[in-house]
């Protein structure tokens, strides 16, 4: 049977289409002395190699699958998955590994705002510091919930758990943008600086609180079990 590597490896392809599903890119080559297909597979900066005999190749040429070349495919993507679960767990762990230095940060900005407002009488100083106490409390209670996740139960998010709270996340959204339009109507009348200077930080507030909740309405009718969030 006349065919060319490049239909061979489309005819591969097309057949065992789990080799694409995991990423692996085929290379053919044909050994005359042994009248086998050599295949190499790579991904990333990893090889795997297997062999289809020129029996076998014609075979799959005529929509036969092979048993011998099934079974070394399924060896190497087991293999493949489990190189690919062990980098997925080395990312977690750096992430948290990261996540867990910011939150030590968090800490000392929490102990520097106190110092700072023990030392000032001046309540715009005292004020600020609690803005900075405070944010860094939530973002603490935050880069908690992602260490969690990465190194304990994985958070899971189904349809169900958003689609009841439809009703109360439009008010809420709608709430918020309220108050992005009071805020914002609060900046352009005032023309002092202290006023500006707390209003402005309200304002970036009520626009994160406001993408925040837009966001989680977004994915409600996007989100399928197991936190794996549908392409659009």
């Amino acid at each position: 049977m006349g065919y060319t590597q490049v239909a061979l490896e489309d005819k591969i392809l097309k057949m065992y289409p789990e080799i694409t599903k995991h990423g692996l890119a085929p290379r053919l080559s044909f050994d005359e002395d042994k009248n086998t297909w050599i295949i190499k597979f790579k991904k990333d900066q990893r090889e795997f190699t297997a062999c289809i005999d020129k029996e076998d190749a014609d075979a799959c040429m005529d929509n036969t699958y092979c048993e011998s070349f099934g079974s070394e495919l399924k060896k190497i993507l087991s293999q493949v998955e489990g190189k690919q679960l062990a980098k997925h767990i080395k990312e977690a762990e750096d992430l948290a590994k990261l996540l867990k230095e910011w939150q030590g940060l968090e800490n000392e900005t929490l102990s520097l705002a106190e110092k700072l407002s023990s030392k000032s009488d001046n309540d715009f100083v005292k004020v600020i510091m609690e803005m900075i106490k405070r944010d860094s409390e939530k973002h603490k209670v935050m880069q908690q919930f992602a260490i969690d996740h990465l190194t304990k139960e994985a958070f899971r998010l189904t349809p169900e758990d958003l689609i009841p709270l439809g009703e109360v996340l439009d008010k809420h959204v709608k709430a918020e943008a309220k108050s992005m339009v009071l805020a914002n109507n609060a900046m352009t009348k005032s023309k002092d600086f202290f006023s500006n200077f707390i209003i402005s930080y309200l304002m970036a507030d009520e626009i994160k609180h406001h993408e925040m909740l837009t966001k989680l309405d977004q994915i409600k009718g996007k989100v399928y079990p197991y936190g794996v969030v549908r392409a659009e």
